[in-house]
């Protein structure tokens, strides 16, 4: 079906708009894992920030500011000196270009049959939230 009509109908039946964005996903064992591991993540890190000593807490700071500076520096000569050679081994494939200009025509045709109307043009922002939009036409 129309998922985002779905969601829309639902929520505004039983007035509790957020709810069901991403409800699809919810029971999804990566994102329960993810959820777990950020949980736990912040668990310790707040453990840290309340049991260890000043210089401990000053020494972590400065090795994470220090390993964050060397990994931009690293993704910036990735792309600037190391991908440019691997590219022609490990790059895209032949056609992708090609593809992506279709997919985007496709899309770009798709959006323009399905958002206007007679009239030729988009339908404004504060009628977008509204599914029975097309019954009055």
């Amino acid at each position: 079906g129309d998922y985002p009509k779905l969601i829309k109908k639902l929520e505004r039946k039983y007035g509790d708009y957020g709810y069901f964005l991403g409800w699809e996903e919810d029971e999804a064992p990566m994102t329960l894992a993810l959820e777990q591991l950020q949980e736990t993540r912040e668990y310790f890190a707040n453990q840290f920030n309340i049991y260890a000593p000043q210089p401990i807490k000053t020494a972590v700071r400065n090795a994470q500011y220090n390993i964050g500076k060397i990994v931009k520096k690293f993704k910036k000569e990735w792309k600037r000196r190391i991908w440019p050679m691997l590219e022609p081994v490990f790059g895209v494939p032949d056609g992708a270009k090609a593809q992506k200009r279709k997919d985007a025509k496709e899309a770009k045709r798709r959006q323009q049959a399905g958002t206007t109307g007679t009239s030729g043009k988009r339908r404004r922002k504060n009628t977008e939230y509204r599914d029975d939009i097309e019954d009055e036409h």
